[in-house]
C-alpha cells in the first residue's frame, strides 16, 4: 500500500534535482505545484523544494558523512531525495517515522526501487549520529550556513560588521507579502474579506498596496485570488512603482519583466503604455497568466534589453537603454543583491560616464544609503528581502 505524501516527495526530489542542475527555483516549483491539486500537498512540496534548495550546501555535504559512495552525479533524483529527507529530520522537524517511512516510498515513486534499502538505512544512519556528524558540518562555515565561500567572503568584504546577521536572515523563511490590486478592490476591503475567512494579515504603512501574512498559506485559495485582487510580491520589490511614478499616457520598459510583478503593479497604478520585455522566451507564458488574472493589458515581446549593446550584463542594460530615455524620464535600477559590484559600484560607474544622468535620493528612508545615492536593504530588515534601488534621471 502506498505510504501517504510518498509521490509528493518524488515530485520534490525531481525539481530539487533540476534545479541544482541550472533550472530557476521558481519555474521547477511552478511546474511541479500545477501536477497537484490538493493544497496540503501543494504546502508540503512548497515546504521541501525551497527548504532544499536553501540547505543544499549542507545537507548535500552532509551525504559525504553517510554514504561511502554518494549518489550526486550517477542518481541525481535519488540524491535530491535524501537531501529531501535529512531536511524533513532536522529543518522541517517532521516526526522521525513517517518521513522516513515516506522517502524511502518515493524510490518506488521514482522509479528506482532498488535504492530503497540504502535510502532507509542512510536516513536512520543520520538519527543514530546526528549530532556528531551536526558538529562537523557547523565548524565549517560553508556547511553551516549554507552559503557557497565566494559569497560569504564577497559579503564579508562589502558588509563587515553585518555579514554574521545577512547569513541566518538569509535562511529564515520569509513572511509571506502580497500586493493588493487596487483597480480590483481596496486594501481595507481584502483585509475585511480576509478577516471574514479567518486569515490573519495587516497593512503596511509606508507601502500603499501592500499586506502580510501571519502565516504562510496557499495564496491560491484565499478569498479575492482567483478574482486577480491581489498577488504575491515581497515588500521590497514593491517599491519599484513607486519609486518609477509612472503616469497615464506614458510609455513604460520594463527591462526584465517576467513573471510581471513589476510590470503589473505599474499598470495596476496608471494607464501607462508597457512594455514588458524578458530574455527568456519561455518565462513569457506566466507572464500573460499573470497579467490576465490580474485584469491588466502590455506589450509583452521576448528580445534581450541590451542587445544594442551586443552584450546581457547591467552596465550594457543601462548604456544601452538609456538613449531611448526621454529627458526627465527615470530609468529605476533595481537588483535582488546585496553586492557592491552589482549595486553602488556599478552606479558609480554609470554616473562617472554619463554626464546627463543624475541620481535622485527618493528610495525608503529606512534603507541604507549608499555613496552615490541608491538604497540597500538587507536581508530581514523590515521583514523583506534583500533589495538595491538606484533611480536614475536624464537631464
Amino acid at each position: 500500500m502506498p505510504v501517504q505524501g510518498a509521490a509528493v516527495r518524488a515530485l520534490a526530489a525531481r525539481a530539487l534535482a533540476r534545479v541544482v542542475a541550472g533550472e530557476s527555483l521558481r519555474g521547477a516549483f511552478a511546474a511541479s505545484a500545477s501536477r497537484l491539486d490538493d493544497s496540503r500537498d501543494r504546502a508540503l512540496l512548497s515546504s521541501l523544494v525551497h527548504e532544499g534548495a536553501r540547505w543544499w550546501l549542507r545537507y548535500d555535504a552532509a551525504l559525504d558523512h553517510l554514504a561511502e559512495r554518494p549518489l550526486r552525479e550517477r542518481e541525481a533524483q535519488v540524491h535530491a531525495l535524501l537531501v529531501l529527507g535529512l531536511v524533513q529530520l532536522d529543518v522541517l522537524r517532521l516526526p522521525e517515522y513517517a518521513a522516513v517511512a515516506a522517502t524511502v516510498e518515493a524510490t518506488r515513486a521514482l522509479h528506482r526501487p532498488k535504492f530503497a534499502g540504502l535510502v532507509n538505512a542512510l536516513l536512520r544512519r543520520w538519527l543514530r549520529e546526528r549530532d556528531a556528524i551536526v558538529a562537523r558540518l557547523d565548524d565549517n562555515e560553508v556547511m553551516r550556513s549554507a552559503h557557497p565561500r565566494w559569497l560569504i567572503d564577497t559579503l564579508r568584504r562589502d558588509w563587515p560588521r553585518e555579514v554574521a546577521a545577512i547569513l541566518e536572515a538569509d535562511n529564515r523563511i520569509a513572511p509571506l507579502w502580497l500586493r493588493v490590486n487596487r483597480r480590483r478592490t481596496t486594501r481595507a476591503a481584502l483585509l475585511e474579506r480576509f478577516a471574514a475567512a479567518g486569515v490573519a494579515a495587516r497593512a503596511v504603512d509606508d507601502l500603499d498596496d501592500a499586506l502580510v501574512l501571519a502565516e504562510s498559506t496557499d495564496v491560491t485559495r484565499l478569498p479575492g485570488y482567483a478574482q486577480g485582487e491581489f498577488s504575491v510580491q515581497d515588500g521590497a520589490a514593491q517599491w519599484a512603482a513607486t519609486l518609477l511614478d509612472a503616469r497615464d499616457g506614458e510609455r513604460v520598459l520594463d527591462a526584465c519583466a517576467a513573471p510581471g510583478g513589476k510590470s503589473a503593479h505599474i499598470l495596476e497604478r496608471a494607464d501607462a503604455k508597457l512594455v514588458a520585455l524578458d530574455a527568456d522566451a519561455e518565462r513569457l507564458p506566466r507572464l500573460h497568466e499573470n497579467l490576465a488574472r490580474l485584469g491588466l493589458v502590455a506589450e509583452v515581446r521576448a528580445g534581450d534589453a541590451a542587445k544594442p549593446a551586443l552584450a546581457a550584463t547591467q552596465a550594457h542594460l543601462l548604456a544601452a537603454l538609456w538613449p531611448l530615455l526621454a529627458r526627465g524620464g527615470r530609468i529605476v535600477y533595481a537588483t535582488c543583491s546585496l553586492l557592491a559590484d552589482e549595486n553602488t559600484r556599478q552606479v558609480e560607474r554609470f554616473l562617472g560616464a554619463t554626464p546627463d544622468a543624475q541620481c535622485l535620493d527618493l528610495a525608503p528612508v529606512s534603507w541604507r544609503r549608499d555613496a552615490v545615492g541608491g538604497a540597500q536593504n538587507l536581508p530581514g530588515d523590515g521583514g523583506m528581502d534583500g533589495f538595491y534601488y538606484a533611480v536614475l534621471e536624464r537631464i
